[in-house]
């Protein structure tokens, strides 16, 4: 783990991770008719780069808007497809950056991919821990806290609610929230 770390030194600005249990995504999605073309997959993935694209707590908003992302993501998922049209989309609609890509790549081929399947494992398993006892339970730091978290930052969210309304109390206005995160 510690070679891991190491490697990741100086190449690897920070991790994010978004997690959401695929029943829980897809009773909210039959109650709320939420996109049908969206899974969980999909839905954690858009809430990756919108924390990207709009989100302070990493620092790259800026940089991410003027160069955009040219995103690597493991080939041979199912739904892998979904995350192409969207990214596609997002570009189309002036959202993202024209420079924005999405590559899928073997996870032999390049160190990244390695690296994030590694963040990814142990997310899902501090998530699922998590949602199972609804946050009451404290868990002892895994891997992650304990070596690589110290150097470099992992943003560790658990999408709770896909979607919720809220009212602007300065203008009285309802909107949506797509993506409630909490971050453990």
């Amino acid at each position: 783990m510690l070679a891991i770390r190491d490697a990741m030194l100086g190449n690897v600005i920070c991790g994010i991770s978004r997690s959401m249990p695929k029943e829980y995504y897809k009773a909210r999605k039959a109650q709320l008719r939420l996109n049908p073309q969206i899974g969980a997959y999909g839905f954690c993935f858009g809430t990756i780069v919108h924390t990207l694209c709009h989100g302070s707590e990493i620092g790259l908003m800026e940089q991410v808007k003027a160069e955009g992302v040219a995103y690597k993501v493991e080939a041979g998922h199912k739904n892998n497809p979904e995350l192409k049209t969207y990214i596609e989309s997002e570009v189309q609609h002036n959202n993202l950056n024209d420079a924005t890509t999405i590559e899928f790549v073997e996870k032999t081929s390049c160190r990244a991919i390695q690296i994030a399947d590694l963040l990814a494992f142990f997310s899902r398993k501090k998530a699922n821990r998590w949602f199972k006892s609804k946050g009451r339970i404290a868990y002892f730091p895994d891997v992650i806290d304990l070596h690589i978290q110290p150097l470099i930052p992992h943003f560790n969210g658990l999408v709770e609610e896909p979607y919720t309304s809220a009212t602007n109390l300065r203008t009285g206005d309802e909107f949506q929230i797509r993506g409630l995160v909490t971050n453990i």
